[in-house]
């Protein structure tokens, strides 16, 4: 009987976070990993949630434009096919002033917690 309980728990927590995901305002709210596709003269903005962490965002290799990516106020970075760039944020402001389509990959980097001496 534990185990059932245990699995209807985790079941009601799990549709308790999609619920909340669906009420999102926008697709890319609180998004820890995703792809953005720019069209020439595009801007988009994601947040990748509350926690300020290590991001890694990519122009995708078979992009045919450049993107300039701004990770949380830091430096622009500019991003050819196939160029990526990190840092440390929560939130990444990408725009395409080139003539051509650019696809932004980004998702945030884990970094291993150690417990214990």
């Amino acid at each position: 009987m534990p185990k059932l309980f245990l699995a209807a728990l985790l079941l009601t927590i799990d549709l308790l976070g999609i619920s909340g995901c669906a009420q999102a305002p926008g697709a890319n709210y609180a998004r820890q990993s995703g792809v953005v596709s720019l069209a020439p003269g595009e801007t988009q903005q994601v947040w990748t949630g509350v926690a300020y962490r290590p991001l890694r965002v990519c122009n995708d290799l078979e992009s045919s434009g450049t993107a300039l990516v701004v990770i949380d106020e830091r430096p622009p970075a500019a991003l050819g096919p196939g160029i990526c760039t990190e840092d440390y944020g929560s939130t990444i402001h990408m725009s395409n002033n080139s003539a051509s389509a650019a696809t932004i990959v980004y998702r945030t980097i884990f970094e291993p917690t150690f417990l214990g001496g």
